[in-house]
């Protein structure tokens, strides 16, 4: 349970109230719901490979148009068909005469019909609807990126613990904590890691046999400035 505390306490640095904080998973998984709702607006239909790539194909009488292509990183591209095949067609010649002038009878012709889309036609739709889902790509790349970040704190709690259990002295231990506190500066990333350790302080080393001793807080709150480990 101590990861996930420290890791809750973490994520409460960022300037967001508690009673907008989301679950990653579910707010990524919300994301890809919004899009979804947003290209069946389009008439667009969803197919999910066995890759984890999402595929949105246009309505099936609007088979010019382009297909877009989801990956699971939240970066997508465009597919636009440059021949559709519209269908069958048949059709009854009348009688005529061959090549030899000879009458001929009337016969079933078999063929195949086909349409190009022009390019500036293709390209425009793209434009309008790279427009249309920008928000909600824009909203599962955040949602993956906020993913990351708690993975990333997540793995950060555990080399602590690790820190904390592995061999040297509980000074050397506490040492190697303050330095990394010290240097936690210049990004938000810095400054959640900075907090996790702070909290990692006060809720394991404080109430563990080797607390920090008050020369040692001392010393350290002297030369940073600073109220170590308190934020």
């Amino acid at each position: 349970m101590l990861p996930l505390l420290l890791l809750g306490a973490a994520l409460a640095q960022d300037p967001v109230p508690d009673d907008e904080m989301i679950v990653e998973g579910d707010r990524e998984q919300a994301a890809w719901d919004a899009l979804d709702e947003t290209m069946w607006a389009q008439g667009y239909h969803r197919k999910t490979r066995r890759d984890g790539s999402v595929v949105y194909r246009p309505p099936s009488k609007q088979r010019w148009k382009p297909k877009i292509v989801v990956q699971p990183e939240g970066i997508y591209h465009f597919r636009s068909p440059q021949v559709v095949f519209q269908g069958l067609y048949t059709g009854v010649s009348p009688p005529g005469t061959d090549i030899a002038g000879m009458p001929s009878p009337s016969s079933i012709q078999l063929g195949v019909r086909f349409w190009m889309t022009s390019r500036r036609k293709l390209k425009g739709h793209e434009h309008r609807l790279a427009d249309t889902i920008h928000p909600d790509i824009r909203e599962i790349n955040d949602a993956i990126a906020a993913r990351a970040h708690a993975e990333r704190l997540l793995s950060t709690i555990t080399e602590f613990e690790a820190l904390w259990a592995g061999p040297g002295t509980p000074a050397d231990k506490r040492a190697q904590l303050a330095a990394l506190w010290l240097t936690r500066l210049g990004s938000p990333e810095g400054l959640a890691v900075r907090a996790l350790i702070s909290d990692f302080i006060t809720e394991v080393v404080t109430y563990s046999e080797a607390p920090y001793t008050q020369a040692e807080l001392d010393a350290i709150r002297a030369a940073c400035g600073c109220s170590f480990p308190a934020l």
